[in-house]
């Protein structure tokens, strides 16, 4: 073949031989060496740390099951498999978090930069460390050790430091409370929130703002009047990095959609009671969320932790089982300070004259590609200050000589968050569980629990200022308080215990009270049903949006057979329903028609709605077609009139679906019109070696049901995407450990090259999901050995 070649086109051969084949000896090299990148599931390893042996156990789910001798090793072990499977993951989280990401992303991330340094993560970490238990020191210094002993292995790195030209640093327990402090930022939306509101006001107006916010769970109107115009520079500044932190990196404001809920021995077929928990976030690979189960002497625990973090977020021990959702309460965090006319430093504390603190940052910055023509830049300068409510956001821009901080409980000095969580692993029952999270700062959560002695029960947690409002939640007065401001005391905060009827809900009014309908009608339940409900595909608000949809009569053959589709539909979005397309794509441009004629400025308004939740957009339209009174539908000085938006709302949902899947109707089925997209942060979006390590796959449900409840974002490139979504789920029966499941979005790896990286992705079915399996033994299983004497590493 290759004599032919060369003799019939020598220019070929040539080429083949000297351009082709050194790349593809170096692709096959380079792909090799990446590929030993992936780490082996067993043997054993001699680690410096440890103090005696350690086995971790993965079946063909790699789940890490840690089993040590001491509670300190079996931390160090749970170091060891976060640094093994998610080291990348980790650092990357980490530049987010010290405001670090234009060292590796350039100035395109500088506003995101002075926003985190402005916020002070890095400060309120160290903070933080200083306030641990001995005990919580002791094993978070072991886990930090596991960390470093996988990093000092020097084994090949993951793909993600080649493609970035970095290598992985070493790891600190100030880091470790650094992922904390991101996630108290994240799920404590509330001054994003308050920016929403400002936003919609200056758009609507506040009575209509109001009405807007009442669909969503009845939410209140927390802001009297719009911002002023000088103060809209520092609102828009702060929103802007708030949303793109969210939007791009996955921090902020992901949890709408969580559910959390238990119920007693009464409704499960094992008589004991279960929990089940849906952790919603930004749709990223890998997942947020990394499964574990760790046992020692002390401690035995399983569910959901973070890399970076030793910390389970929610799942079990022996006795008790726990999960929750974030609150999404909206407090007064923007203060506005007194300041002296006659020095800028300094502020109004009370009756005394403080002196604002203040540090000097730098901003490195990487050079754009090719760096080497470009040259360095010069690191960025940022001159912070803070008061004893918080940092001075409004350095950030212009706000009208006026001075504003932002009291975010997540970065309290005192904050304590870590050792209550650390204590509610190990609580054994209702009392040691409240008492634990009695220290817990941010962000609020609805707490649910149950344990094996029959009981459930749920409590309100985290630090909540006076004025906050939460929707559907009466909160009482704030206590006075010593420090610079005043929370509501623990004790006052909401809590239930063994509710009648034996079912406790936290998944928002109509989601819950699907669950309660399906509990109801399916007998003693199993781990399995309990899943299937979770996974519930009924569309909720339909019944009351069709028969205002459903009015409007056609206009051309194209609309008489959509119009068609939705009579005949079970509400069900089932992968091959038409009719869930054409419902939820008309829903949507809807919703945006109604809203953005009443408004002031219609393309922003566009980009302001992007963020409202999906269950209350059908909630608000099913009202504003069924009540004149609220006048949606009226033309400036017309009376109410809903068919022009409704024909005028349907005619662009064809138009766009049709764009989009073809002039064939029956072509439009669900699965295909809509996917959900994981993002991820190994490199910038708009790379050519983002498709690497990025995935897409078939989304369940549909913005409105328990099984999807996250929107779907359209562009013309890539059509319907799910950029948020559920990122994990437990079913926990507390009588049958075999049986309960766990999972994540993903897969445990972060290694795009490893078969862990999407293998939950692509389960089958429910049943090949991991088993919790509480202390269960796995035959067949895969162990790595971790042990401090003298072996030689394989």
């Amino acid at each position: 073949m290759w004599k032919r070649i060369n003799e019939s086109s020598p220019i070929l051969a040539r080429f083949l031989l000297f351009i082709c084949a050194p790349i593809g000896i170096a692709a096959a090299a380079g792909y090799g060496h990446l590929k030993q990148s992936v780490p082996l599931d067993d043997g054993v390893v001699a680690v410096q740390g440890v103090g005696g042996s350690v086995r971790i156990e993965r079946g063909a789910d790699a789940v890490p099951r840690i089993t040590a001798a001491s509670d300190a090793d079996a931390y160090f072990a749970l170091g060891y498999v976060h640094a093994r499977d998610r080291l990348w993951q980790m650092e990357y989280q980490k530049l987010i978090g010290q405001g670090r990401l234009s060292e590796l992303r350039g100035a395109d991330t500088l506003a995101l930069d002075r926003y985190i340094r402005t916020l002070g993560l890095s400060q309120a970490a160290g903070q933080a460390l200083a306030q641990l238990a001995p005990r919580s020191r002791q094993l978070l210094d072991a886990y930090v050790r596991g960390v470093n002993a996988r990093i000092g292995e020097n084994h090949p790195l993951p793909p993600e430091y080649f493609v970035n030209g970095r290598k992985p640093e070493a790891w600190s327990a100030t880091d470790s409370l650094l992922q904390l402090k991101l996630l108290q930022i994240d799920l404590d939306d509330s001054s994003v929130e308050l920016l929403r509101q400002n936003a919609l006001v200056r758009q609507l107006g506040s009575v209509r703002a109001a009405q807007l916010l009442r669909a969503d769970e009845g939410r209140m109107l927390a802001v009297t009047g719009a911002a002023p115009p000088a103060d809209g520079a520092l609102l828009h500044q702060v929103e802007t990095a708030a949303t793109r932190l969210h939007r791009e990196f996955g921090i902020g404001a992901a949890d709408a959609g969580s559910t959390a809920w238990a119920v007693d021995g009464s409704h499960t077929r094992s008589g004991m009671p279960a929990l089940v928990n849906d952790l919603h976030a930004a749709s990223l690979i890998p997942a947020r969320w990394y499964l574990s189960e760790l046992r020692g002497p002390t401690v035995h625990v399983a569910g959901a932790t973070i890399p970076g973090l030793p910390l389970f977020f929610s799942g079990r021990n022996e006795s008790i089982a726990w999960g929750g959702t974030a609150l999404h309460a909206v407090a007064p965090q923007l203060v506005r300070e007194k300041i002296d006319p006659l020095d800028s430093n300094k502020y109004l504390d009370g009756d005394t004259w403080r002196t604002m603190a203040s540090r000097n940052e730098r901003i490195k910055v990487r050079s754009a590609f090719p760096a080497y023509l470009r040259g360095p830049i010069k690191p960025l300068g940022l001159t912070v200050r803070q008061t004893a409510r918080g940092p001075v956001i409004s350095d950030l821009a212009d706000a009208g000589g006026a001075t504003y901080t932002l009291a975010l409980a997540g970065l309290d000095p005192q904050d304590r968050s870590f050792d209550a969580l650390l204590a509610l692993n190990g609580a054994q029952d209702w009392t040691q569980a409240r008492t634990a999270m009695r220290d817990y700062g941010a962000p609020a959560l609805q707490l649910v629990y149950a344990d094996r002695h029959g009981n459930i029960g749920g409590k309100l947690v985290g630090k909540l200022a006076a004025g906050s409002v939460a929707p559907g939640v009466r909160l009482p007065a704030a206590s006075a308080g010593a420090g610079p401001v005043a929370y509501i005391a623990y004790q006052d905060l909401p809590e239930t215990y063994n509710p009648a009827g034996g079912m406790l809900l936290q998944a928002g009014a109509d989601r819950s009270a699907r669950i309660a309908s399906l509990l109801r009608a399916g007998g003693k339940a199993t781990p399995e049903a309990l899943l299937a409900i979770q996974h519930d595909d009924l569309s909720l608000g339909a019944a009351d949006a069709l028969p205002g949809l459903l009015q409007l009569p056609a206009s051309g053959p194209r609309q008489q057979q959509a119009l068609d589709y939705l009579r005949g539909w079970d509400r069900r979005a089932a992968p091959d329903s038409v009719a869930a397309s054409i419902y939820n794509v008309w829903i949507d441009h809807l919703f945006v028609d109604l809203v953005r004629d009443n408004a002031t400025d219609r393309l922003a308004a566009r980009q302001l709605l992007a963020s409202y939740p999906p269950e209350a957009r059908v909630r608000f339209v099913a009202g504003a077609l069924r009540q004149s009174a609220a006048d949606w539908c009226a033309a400036p000085g017309q009376p109410a009139q809903c068919r022009p938006h409704l024909a005028r709302s349907l005619q662009s949902a064809l138009d766009q679906l049709q764009i989009t899947m073809g002039a064939t109707m029956a072509d439009w089925r669900w699965s295909a019109v809509q996917h959900a997209a994981y993002r991820s942060g190994a490199v910038d979006g708009g790379s050519p070696l983002s498709g690497l390590f990025a995935r897409r796959t078939a989304a369940p449900g549909d913005n409105y049901s328990l099984g999807g409840g996250a929107p779907a974002v359209y562009s013309a490139d890539d059509g319907y995407q799910r950029v948020a979504g559920s990122n994990y789920l437990q079913v926990i029966d507390l009588g049958d450990a075999g049986r309960s499941r766990f999972t994540v979005s993903t897969g445990q790896s972060g290694n795009f090259l490893s078969p862990q990286y999407d293998n939950f992705m692509r389960a089958a079915s429910a049943a090949a999901l991991p088993s919790l399996g509480f202390g269960e033994q796995r035959p067949g299983a895969m162990v790595l050995t971790l042990t401090a004497s003298a072996v030689k590493a394989d």
